[in-house]
């Protein structure tokens, strides 16, 4: 039986800033998607967007190596309501708020989590 290459897989290496994970989320529960995954009830708890530089350099000597980003939480979650990707590629998390590019990593608790 083949494995299904359905879900995409983020590693992810959090800054050493002392903030923990907003109050009442389980980081267990945190995962990594593109803005333009996300859907009504996800908690948005953070952000991931640049390769490590370990990892850059990893990637620029073996193309097949995997890129390891680096990540930041909030300081509180943020809830996505009426999910919304304008023309321009910006995602909203809420009614008439673009705050992310749709191809942007977000850390978030998914809705069935929450």
């Amino acid at each position: 039986m083949r494995c299904s290459t359905e879900v995409e897989f983020f590693p992810v290496i959090l800054s050493d800033d002392p903030r923990p994970v907003a109050d009442g989320i389980d980081p267990a529960a945190v995962r990594i998607a593109y803005a333009a995954h996300l859907s009504d009830g996800d908690m948005v708890v953070g952000y991931a967007q640049l390769l490590t530089y370990s990892s850059l350099k990893s990637v620029c000597t073996d193309s097949t190596a995997t890129g390891v980003l680096g990540g930041e939480f909030f300081y509180r979650a943020y809830p996505v309501v009426s999910h919304e990707i304008d023309p321009n590629g910006w995602v909203s998390l809420g009614q008439n708020c673009f705050v992310w590019r749709s191809n942007d990593l977000a850390l978030y608790v998914p809705a069935r989590s929450v």
